[in-house]
């Protein structure tokens, strides 16, 4: 399984890989971007392949209000080998 990191590292250089894994996010930085998903949640229509808009505004968001190292990665989204999100259409 691929982790975050070798995701980032595909797109992004190693100084950018590093500042993620080494980022701690606070307390603060947590309540705005629970705040912002659930702002673009909440306005955000609900419409195929939406997720792509939701991911780059949220990015936006948190990249705008906080230090914390965010990337757009793509592809399906598993916890726990349970699928969250995925997409079999030849897109």
């Amino acid at each position: 399984m691929r982790t975050m990191q070798d995701l980032i590292s595909r797109s992004y250089s190693e100084e950018e890989t590093m500042r993620f894994s080494e980022y701690k996010i606070s307390q603060a930085d947590k309540g705005t971007i629970v705040q912002a998903g659930n702002d673009i949640l909440k306005n955000v229509p609900k419409i195929p392949f939406a997720c792509a808009l939701m991911s780059a505004l949220w990015r936006s968001v948190i990249k705008d209000n906080t230090t914390i190292p965010t990337h757009v990665v793509a592809g399906n989204l598993l916890i726990n080998s349970r699928k969250i999100f995925y997409n079999t259409a030849n897109v």
